[in-house]
């Protein structure tokens, strides 16, 4: 936050910023409490617009907070479209509280849809969830079916508990499964 604020004083001083500097997540920032999202609160756009490399987070939580979603609270909001390169976490989400999921709380929606670019990681839960493997705890679900781009997590979950490796705790089988897209 204070970096965003020295890198504004300092381009309003110089009126260039160094070459390593990308002002992606200041416009970002700008996009986000200028009239196209009014977001209040810095730490929401700290959070949205970190490691920003254009303003889609902000198109993406403008369609979270529209009539596709309805997301209540500017946290959950800046959680799923952080990092967005487009709406896609929003139709993710959107599948998650749909009848394909029925996936409860939004901040675990958010979890599961941060970075998504399809609607992939709402398989990857219901495939966690079902018959295939019955993992409890829709935390767990979202940890590992986060940036899934099918239902391989699952797959490596499954191995993890079986006679192949027995690992106990389901929070240690989505930690290692959960990079497996």
């Amino acid at each position: 936050m204070r970096r965003l604020a020295l890198a504004l004083v300092f381009v309003s001083m110089v009126g260039a910023m160094p070459a390593a500097f990308s002002e992606s997540p200041v416009d970002c920032a700008i996009a986000a409490i200028s009239y196209r999202l009014q977001m209040p609160g810095w730490d929401n756009v700290a959070k949205l617009c970190n490691g920003a490399t254009s303003t889609a987070p902000v198109d993406c939580a403008a369609a979270a907070i529209s009539y596709r979603l309805q997301m209540p609270g500017w946290d959950n909001v800046a959680e799923l479209c952080q990092g967005a390169t487009s709406a896609a976490p929003v139709d993710c989400a959107a599948a998650a509280i749909s009848y394909r999921l029925q996936m409860p709380g939004w901040d675990n929606v958010a979890r599961l849809c941060n970075r998504a670019t399809s609607t992939a990681p709402v398989d990857c839960g219901a495939a966690a969830i079902s018959y295939r493997l019955q993992m409890p705890g829709w935390d767990n679900v979202a940890r590992l079916c986060n940036g899934a781009r099918s239902s391989a997590p699952v797959d490596c979950a499954a191995a993890a508990i079986s006679y192949r490796l027995q690992m106990p705790g389901w929070d240690n089988v989505a930690a290692l499964c959960s990079t497996v897209r």
